[in-house]
């Protein structure tokens, strides 16, 4: 680790370089689900703020594993032997590098025994957290290595199991979402799961028959320690999948999508393209939920926003937006459901944002991203964005997005500006 990138460290998260050549050990002393999320952790305080305060909000882009705020980012990269480490990103110096708190470690992942599949080798931390989403707080972090929620310090070490997930773990597509209180997971399944205990007690789960429509479940785990709950179970329609997924203000906003008949059913795309096109408009439906964290209740909202058909619906800041269809404009949801009014200019994806209604759109071959204020009904920046990289998160003033399977940072006012050669790269993803 060169000597900018220690300073990084130093700087963002003030804490001594210490080794990170461990193997995260779980403290066995703590029962399951016995672990106070408030308790102190024994390592230095940390300068970033708690992740979710008002000045410094922490956005996770669905199934991607990253995390992204005003003052830093954390994300995968992805290596050319398929090793997935975590890396910081530090927006005050523009620099990133391995998760990790050694100063002379060489970051490399660990190594097992081909036989016994006993770890041989020292290894750098940012590797163990490789492919996880890691939620920081203060002095301690939170991340889900299946069947367990985990808390830890903030290298990752001096592990405590928070709770353990007591179903099956899917190999299908997961979002996960962090709120200040909860970790929310969610499961799709398209088979019948089997749990199974061997001579030694131990649990696993074997694949049954397939199952007639897909299922999907959304998991709560409290930080807490508190019993996890299945919050969300669904089964209802064919090829089922969640739309969207956002947390906002001790609520969770979900929405699905699924077929009234089987895909088989469908026209072939290749022999007859708009048969295909029409069949899927006519027989998709589309779903919206509200949890409320607080009081555990699920609430419908799909008929309170009158949803015919097929259609994407999204979140952003306690609004619910439909986007477009065609050339029509978006149209703007309160969080009960009762329309607001029709956006002026149509929507095709919304970026997360921790402020506004940021939105993006192809128009003209060309992609334009909105900045729009709903309290004034008005359109505070707009700007061609190119075709170059595909914003994934807005926070404060930095500015995230995706460009060839590279992540890269661009702070709001150069965006805005159309100053898009200025964006950095911080990932170096294979």
């Amino acid at each position: 680790m060169d000597k900018s990138c220690r300073i990084m460290l130093i700087l963002v998260l003030c804490l001594d370089l210490l080794g990170c050549k461990s193997s995260g050990q779980v403290d066995e002393s703590k029962e399951v689900g016995s672990v106070d999320a408030t308790s102190e952790i024994a390592t230095p305080s940390m300068a970033v703020d708690e992740p979710n305060t008002k000045n410094d909000k922490v956005l996770y882009y669905e199934g991607s594993n990253n995390a992204f705020s005003g003052k830093y980012a954390l994300f995968q990269e992805y290596s050319d032997h398929g090793r997935v480490s975590l890396h910081f990103f530090d927006v005050s110096t523009g620099q990133s590098n391995y998760y990790c708190f050694d100063a002379g470690c060489e970051h490399k992942p660990p190594q097992y025994d081909i036989v016994t599949g006993e770890l041989i080798s020292d290894f750098c931390m940012a590797f163990d957290l490789g492919g996880k989403s890691l939620y920081l707080q203060k002095d301690c972090c939170y991340f889900f290595d299946y069947p367990y929620l985990f808390l830890a310090d903030i290298k990752g070490e001096n592990r405590r199991i928070v709770s353990e997930l007591k179903l099956p773990d899917s190999s299908s597509f997961v979002q996960e979402i962090y709120t200040p209180t909860c970790y929310f997971r969610s499961f799709t399944y398209s088979n019948i799961m089997i749990e199974k205990t061997d001579e030694n007690g131990e649990r696993s789960w074997w694949l049954g028959e397939p199952l007639d429509k897909r299922k999907l479940e959304i998991l709560m785990m409290p930080l807490d320690g508190s019993e996890p709950k299945e919050i969300f179970i669904e089964d209802d329609l064919y090829d089922l999948s969640i739309q969207n997924l956002k947390g906002y203000n001790d609520h969770l906003y979900i929405s699905t999508c699924g077929l009234d008949v089987p895909y088989g059913s469908l026209p072939d795309i290749q022999k007859d393209m708009e048969g295909y096109y029409e069949a899927v408009k006519q027989h998709s439906n589309t779903k919206v939920y509200d949890y409320d964290i607080l009081s555990g209740r699920l609430i419908d909202l799909t008929e309170t926003l009158s949803i015919q058909g097929g259609g994407v619906y999204d979140f952003a800041n306690g609004y619910i937006v439909k986007c477009s269809v065609g050339d029509e404009p978006g149209v703007l949801y309160d969080q009960s459901g009762q329309m607001i009014c029709e956006l002026p200019f149509s929507v095709g994806h919304l970026v997360q944002s921790d402020s506004y209604i940021l939105a993006s759109w192809f128009m003209d071959d060309e992609k334009w991203y909105y900045l729009y204020d709903p309290i004034d009904d008005k359109i505070l920046q707009k700007v061609n964005g190119s075709n170059r990289f595909f914003l994934e998160a807005a926070v404060g003033e930095s500015y995230y997005g995706n460009e060839n399977n590279q992540i890269f940072y661009i702070s709001s006012t150069d965006f805005w500006e159309g100053h898009i050669e200025k964006a950095i790269i911080i990932s170096n993803n294979r």
